[in-house]
């Protein structure tokens, strides 16, 4: 084998390990059906202080669990498009991936994407004062908060694909100050086994979107939302308490798919304390069923639920929309002519 080394190298400047015939466009031609190649493993400060690393040097980070390459500038990951960085990103492992909390609070940088990267533990709640908090995977990637409440604060933002979970706390506690900005994306996530789903205040808008909620003592409240959007929320019956209230004033609200199974002794839709809907209500294509009260309405009308301002159409509760409405008229005079 020494022999062989020597003589590639000086007959063709080559090496073969694994191979007696190694590619003529490279140096050093490594084959193996069985085992890999090991780089040089260190840690992320070990790897920082390499001397004058050369142009193209290969080191893996045992801190960071990934290969890194030296570009001429700086150190890049394997993988990373060509060392292309995002900005405006972080990628969260454990709570010290966010900013620093302040009174119990950690407060997200506007317009930055944070990345939930598999569970992670909360001992704060988080502010997301316009951020973008996603995880990839929905079922494994998951903020939790046990005894307290994950979201506060005035503030908006957008949350997706996650699982939410907040034993004994609260999802949700946000009072939005008014403003066209104050909004809230919610979207391809699941709330799971907690307390309670919360209160969501004063928006100019929200948008939940393809949410599952499963093992939780009580659901959430929507007030004084101007524009309520609501669509496919699926409720098992393993909720209880009321499932989604509505309290105070509205601009409009739409509620369209989803589905709400609600046990008894449980309530899947109160609309008892809306004070005012100023333009328009419409619920589409909701399925309820379940030995629970489905909705606990404000109709001033026997066997219904809704005002007159509503459009409902769906399954498990009476449509009321203005194609089935019906009255008597009573008149007492002659008939004209054409009448």
């Amino acid at each position: 084998m020494l022999f062989q080394i020597i003589f590639a190298t000086t007959s063709f400047a080559q090496m073969g390990i694994g191979t007696t015939t190694p590619d003529n466009s490279s140096m050093l031609d490594i084959r193996s059906t069985s085992k890999g190649f090991l780089a040089p493993r260190m840690t992320t400060a070990q790897r920082n202080a390499i001397i004058s690393p050369a142009n193209g040097l290969v080191v893996y980070d045992t801190d960071l669990s990934s290969l890194y390459f030296f570009n001429g500038t700086v150190w890049s990951a394997i993988g990373s498009q060509g060392g292309a960085t995002r900005t405006n990103y972080v990628l969260v492992k454990s709570e010290a991936d966010f900013p620093t909390p302040a009174a119990g609070v950690i407060t997200l940088d506007s317009q930055t994407l944070y990345e939930i990267n598999g569970t992670v533990i909360l001992n704060n709640s988080i502010n997301l004062n316009g951020a973008y908090v996603i995880g990839v995977d929905t079922n494994e990637d998951k903020l939790v908060r046990v005894g307290g409440t994950i979201f506060s604060g005035n503030n908006g933002g957008s949350i997706r694909n996650l699982v939410l979970s907040a034993p004994g706390g609260q999802v949700f506690n946000i009072n939005a100050s008014s403003g066209t900005d104050k909004t809230l994306v919610f979207q391809n996530s699941i709330v799971a086994n907690s307390g309670s789903v919360g209160t969501l205040s004063n928006f100019f808008m929200i948008f939940s979107n393809v949410i599952q909620f499963s093992g939780n003592t009580n659901g959430i409240t929507y007030n004084n939302i101007t524009k309520c959007l609501l669509s496919n929320q699926g409720w098992f019956p393993d909720n209880s308490g009321t499932f989604e209230k509505l309290t105070g004033n509205f601009l409009l609200i739409q509620k369209v798919g989803g589905f709400a199974e609600v046990p008894a002794g449980a309530t899947g839709l109160d609309v008892t304390g809306i004070s005012g809907i100023s333009v328009s209500a419409m619920m589409q294509s909701v399925e309820y069923s379940g030995a629970g009260t489905r909705v606990a309405g404000n109709s001033p009308w026997p066997g219904f639920n809704f005002t007159k301002i509503w459009h409902v159409d769906g399954s498990g509760i009476p449509v009321e929309k203005d194609d089935v409405a019906s009255g008597n008229i009573f008149y007492n005079g002659p008939i004209a002519t054409g009448f």
